[in-house]
Order: C-alpha cells, then structure tokens, then sequence
C-alpha cells in the first residue's frame, strides 16, 4: 500500500511543547498541555495573535521540544519492513507566522525528522524523496491525489472531509484515546467513512495485523546489528507485553515488546531496565538487561530456560526468601533513581482507596453476574474488613511507611514471575512495576497472588520467615495482620479485571486471538474471585 502521513500532530507530538515554549517566551501559563494553553490564551484580549505566535515558534525555533508520537517509530518501521510506501504530506508554509526569527519551518521540521531518524538514507527509513510540503490546504489535497496514496491519517478532521479530498483515498483520524470528538464530529466522520486511529500501535495492529517474528527479527537486526539474528518466536502468556525468543549468534535472548503508552502511561520499559540493571549488579538472579530502544519500547534481555515452581517447592520458596532479604538490604543503600512502585501502599488508608477505586469501576459495568457478586459478597467483605483494619492500627491508619523503611520492591512478585533453572537456581524475572513500597506489600501479594499461589503448607513459612526478615520495620507484624485481608480482597478485584473493556483491549494487543475467548476468560475469572475472598489467611504471630 502507499500510505501519507501528516506531519504536525500526527508524527510529531507537540502537547508539551506549547506550555513550554509559552513559559519561554515570558508567558505566566500554569497550563500542563497545548490544549489547556489554548483555553487559557482564549480568555486574553490577544489571545489569537498570542497563539499563532506560539504556534509559530514551536513549528520553527522550538521544534526540538516537540517529541514523536508514541509507537510512530514501531508502525513506520513495521509498515516498511512488511513492504508498503510511506509518504509524509504536510501543509507547512515556509515561515511562522509572527516569528521575528525567520526560522525556516520545512527545513526545521525535516531537520526533526533526521534527528528522531524517522526520515534517512536507510531501509527503515522514509526516504527524504517521499516528504512533501505545502503552501495551502488545497495543495495538500491535490498533492495526496497525485500521489495515488491508498490511505492517509491526519489529526485534522476537516482535512479528511474536504470535498477536494480524493474518493480513492481511505481517511483516517489521528485522534489519541484522550482525544474529545463531539457528536457533530461523530456524524461528519460517518459520513465522510472516515475511520480513527487512537494510537500508532492500534493503527499499526488494524492495518498489518499483530507483531511477527518476522517483523522482530528484521527491525531488531537494525537495532542492534551486533546480534547476528537466526531465529525468533513468539512466546505465548498471559502478560500485557509480547515476548519473542531470538536465537543470535552468541545464544537466546528474549525481546519484550512493551504494551500501548497511550493506553498506560506506565513507563514500564525504562522501569524494568533501571530495575535490572540494579539488580544485576548486585548480583540478584535476574535476566540480564542486554539493549533498550526509547523509541521503540523494546528490550532485549537475557533468556533463561527452566520451569516454573512448583507450589509445594520447598527449596524455590527459600530462595524466595533469600531474594527478599536481598532486596531488603539493596534498599538500606537507598540506590537513586527509581520511583514509587505501581499502585504502591504506603498508608493502609491507600489500600483501602484503591479497594474502592476498583469496586467503582467494576459496578460501572454492565454484567449481571458481576454485579451479583459485587453488591452482594464483595461490598460486604469490604465494610467488614476495612473496620477491623482500622481498629487494629488505631491512628497508624492513615501513617505512611517512612522512607528509611520501604523496600525496592518488584510489586508482581510471585513464582509467576520464576523460573527454577536445570541447576535448580531459581531466577525471577517481570519488574515492569518495580520502586518503592512498604514491604507488608510485598510480603502479602506473594502470599496471595492467584497466579501463583505457593502451597497452603508453605504459607504460614512465608509469613513468618518474612515477619523475621523485616524484624527491624516498625509496627511490620501489626500492619501485615491487618492488611492481609484488605489484600486479599484487592486480589479479589484484581481478578476481575478481564471485565473492564481498557484491560481486555491491552490483552488482545499483547497476546491476539482473544475476542472469541473472552467470555470463558471472564466467568473462570468471577470463579477465581469467590474463591479468593473466601480463602484461609495465614496467621501472623506475635502481631
């Protein structure tokens, strides 16, 4: 296929740059976006004047503040990898508009393209032949037209329904998922069939299908030419990235192809790689961090073959614990960089804001048996154990664990996430949610996680081999009796996520072939989340 890019809005993201290049030029903006500033210059008496000044300068000056849109660099090099012409058609005049600095905006914003190697010389590239610049809309339209393009994305709907634009052409909206489109844009995009894409990645999914290996192999071959590649697979979970297994020249890797950041803006790439490249260093049985790209949100990391632990596994759930103190200690060093960990609690108080947060979601929903369930057992369990939480810590309820007493905690911390090695060395691995949390945490949700859950006969091991570990965090042993039924049942929840459409969504890009399972998914689901808010709980002695 030929298919056009527009430039501004659409490769480039310019939502940060406009408040910033604002406050440069000596505005007193608090806006946070480019949306929020245009509200805010509204107001003013030459507000109109201000934002074509502004617009001017990031197009030109400031260009470099501007960033690719997220998983741009994944579609283009997939689309061009896979065969299909790329062409970038921009109405883009030769200068801003009152921008005393002359900038020359075609000649800065392909000095962009270069810099972000979205434009090159090289195959996965575009070519700079194929970008095209115009002086007015109507040339723009007459420039697709020529150009015979097959499909063309613009964020500006009034492009896409032009009368002048060619029949022949597939129109798409450029429209991220936090983008408003009201109900007459709704209708003008009816009836011009003009389809939305919410993100490059589920624009890159809808018109190539899902990642391949072989796609992985020939754009990881460019990223990192110094693994001869020979061979990749893909390796089937049930996680929200993709994972291929490549064979090179010197051994296996494994190359994770981190979820949508438009749909989570969880910085999962970078987190896992500070993570282990920490914990490598320290000598932790990790997989080894062997190459990132930003640009791509891919990693390549060491593989390692073996087999999950059993439940029952005495030798794996010691080394369990031997990690732990591990990370205990590494955390006494107070290592820089790293953030709080996903959802962490570090007050009993959060546990229970997001219990509540989670059971507001879910009774959004639109599923009787669900619903049963929630008004019913669930919204009981959490009335009755958030009363006894509160009176057993009293005025610590709402006491945040202080600094000097959190852990670097891998927040998915479970033999799920292990791998008991032919040597019987047990390495674990996923800290896409890795930083800082209050160990009752870590303690608990190993404890209780439903995709691992170590034999009833290793339990109270865990509780009170951890209660040792941590002998030296303040009020641990009153905080972990307390807690463990609030996290039992935010597990309970959590089990229930198959229900909520945003989770189902990052499922079926991660893994495909879904759609027609996610009914069976989500009934074994509510099964899993009785059985888990009915469950024995471990004791916890001496608290």
């Amino acid at each position: 296929m030929r298919i056009g890019l527009d430039f501004d809005n659409t490769i480039a993201d310019y939502d940060q740059a406009f408040p910033k290049v604002a406050r440069i030029v000596g505005l007193a903006s608090t806006a946070s976006s480019k949306r929020e500033l245009r509200v805010e210059l509204e107001k003013s008496p030459d507000g109109e004047r201000t934002w074509q000044r502004i617009q001017g300068l990031v197009y030109g000056r400031y260009i470099d503040e501007a960033r690719p849109h997220e998983g741009v660099h994944e579609f283009i090099q997939r689309a061009l990898c896979l065969g299909h012409e790329l062409f970038i058609v921009s109405h883009k005049t030769e200068y801003g508009h009152f921008d005393e600095s002359r900038t020359p905006l075609r000649i800065a914003a392909v000095t962009w393209l270069r810099d972000h190697e979205i434009v090159g010389e090289s195959d996965h590239s575009i070519s700079p032949t194929r970008v095209y610049f115009s002086d007015t809309r109507a040339e723009k339209l007459s420039t697709i037209r020529e150009l015979k393009l097959d499909i063309f994305i613009d964020d500006l709907l009034e492009v896409l329904t032009e009368p002048a634009f060619p029949n022949a052409t597939k129109r798409v909206l450029f429209a991220p998922s936090d983008s408003r489109i009201d109900a007459s844009e709704q209708d003008l995009m009816s009836q011009h069939q003009v389809s939305r894409a919410s993100s490059w990645k589920s624009f890159a999914n809808e018109l190539v299908g899902e990642l391949t290996p072989h796609e992985v192999a020939d754009i990881a071959q460019q990223l990192w030419p110094t693994y001869r590649i020979t061979e990749v697979s893909r390796v089937v979970g049930r996680g929200n990235s993709q994972v291929f297994r490549v064979e090179h020249d010197n051994g296996i890797a494994a190359l994770k192809a981190y979820p949508d950041l438009v749909l989570d803006r969880r910085a999962r790439r970078a987190t896992e790689w500070l993570a282990l490249n920490l914990l490598t260093d320290r000598g932790q049985p990790v997989p080894a961090p062997l190459a990132t790209s930003e640009k791509l949100n891919w990693s390549l990391l060491s593989w390692v073959s073996g087999n999950a632990p059993k439940p029952d596994d005495r030798q794996a759930l010691r080394q369990a614990l031997t990690f732990t103190r591990s990370l205990h200690r590494i955390s006494r060093d107070r290592p820089p960089g790293h953030g709080l960990a996903s959802e962490a609690c570090l007050t009993p108080a959060e546990i229970a804001r997001q219990i509540d947060e989670r059971l507001q979601q879910l009774l959004g929903l639109e599923h009787p048996e669900l619903l049963t369930f929630l008004k019913g057992e669930a919204l009981s369990e959490r009335n009755d154990r958030v009363s006894r939480a509160r009176e057993i810590l009293g005025s610590h309820w709402n006491l945040e664990v202080p600094e000097s007493e959190r852990i670097l905690s891998p927040s998915d911390f479970g033999f799920h996430n292990a791998i008991t090695t032919a040597d019987g060395r047990v390495v674990f691995y996923d800290f896409e949610y890795f930083g800082w949390d209050d160990p009752v945490k870590l303690v608990a949700d190993f404890a209780l996680h439903p995709g691992a859950a170590i034999h009833p006969s290793l339990e109270q091991r865990w509780i009170d081999s951890s209660c040792e570990t941590f002998e030296d965090v303040g009020g641990f042993r009153s905080r972990l009796a307390a807690c463990l039924p609030l996290y039992s049942l935010r597990w309970t929840l959590i089990l229930l996520n198959e229900f909520r459409p945003a989770v189902a969504q990052k499922r079926l890009l991660a893994q495909g072939n879904l759609e027609a399972e996610l009914p069976r998914i989500q009934s074994e689901q509510l099964e899993k989340a009785r059985q888990m808010i009915r469950r024995t709980l471990p004791l916890v002695v001496g608290a």
